[in-house]
């Protein structure tokens, strides 16, 4: 009896586990550094949900220092919390949808940006883009990152990987076929800042030029200095002292 009792103990465990997974694969994402270095980090989150009816996007950026361990009496890299004046942590992010007929990752959404209001070391940005998927049902991924002013922007932008969006529609598919990464996601998950990529017209799917080519725009705007007055993307703003985070959420209709 006590050998059965462990048995399904261990059952129910795998079972629960497996359920507790599949229940929370409702994101996806990628996180990795975009910059680093002996005086400054950049750790950088971007995501993609089908959460909010219409799904999100998420774009976070964690700013590091060099730090000291005592117990080992060392210095390491992007250790310590490297708290940033307000306008010197800068987040963007946009949404991309594949085109199954001409094999293409193209810009679904405009760039939203931000830059921090707080004193913080963390910023949090989100966008809900409303009720249904902005170009019709896919498969989507978010571009986002973060960059950190220190005498120049160090940052980048990381791909968050693909999801199917609204939920609902992927649960009517008869088949997965589910889409690579864009050419200009490296092996490392960052994106190459000096890519062209294909934008959305007005209907949501790929813009075309005269000639039946889609239409190419640049991956990525710079970004101003601190001080030039460039305006931030509207959204709520929060400041939750006991973990430094500023947060900001964009909910479109």
């Amino acid at each position: 009896m006590r050998r059965l009792s462990a048995v399904f103990v261990a059952v129910f465990g795998l079972s629960f586990m497996l359920n507790m997974t599949a229940a929370s694969a409702h994101y996806v994402y990628e996180k990795a550094f975009t910059w680093r270095s002996s005086v400054d980090c950049v750790d950088t989150r971007s995501e993609i949900s089908h959460g909010h009816g219409g799904g999100y996007s998420r774009a976070n950026s964690e700013i590091t220092k060099r730090g000291y361990i005592p117990v080992v009496n060392q210095w390491r890299d992007c250790l310590s919390d490297f708290k940033r004046p307000a306008g010197y942590i800068h987040n963007q992010l946009a949404l991309f949808r594949y085109a199954a007929p001409v094999d293409e990752w193209y810009r679904c959404s405009s760039w939203r940006s931000w830059y921090n209001s707080n004193t913080t070391a963390r910023f949090d940005t989100y966008v809900y883009w409303g009720t249904t998927a902005p170009c019709g049902p896919g498969y989507y991924g978010t571009t986002g990152g973060g960059s950190e002013y220190n005498g120049v922007w160090h940052g980048g932008l990381i791909w968050s990987g693909n999801h199917y969006l609204p939920a609902a529609a992927k649960a009517a598919m008869t088949e997965d076929s589910a889409p690579t990464a864009p050419p200009w996601v490296k092996s490392d998950g960052t994106v190459d800042l000096g890519a062209q990529t294909p934008v959305s017209g007005p209907d949501g799917q790929v813009l075309m030029d005269g000639s039946g080519h889609p239409v190419m725009a640049p991956i990525a705007s710079p970004i101003a200095p601190p001080g030039s007055n460039s305006p931030s993307d509207p959204g709520v703003r929060s400041y939750d002292a006991s973990t430094d985070t500023e947060t900001v959420v964009l909910d479109l209709p």
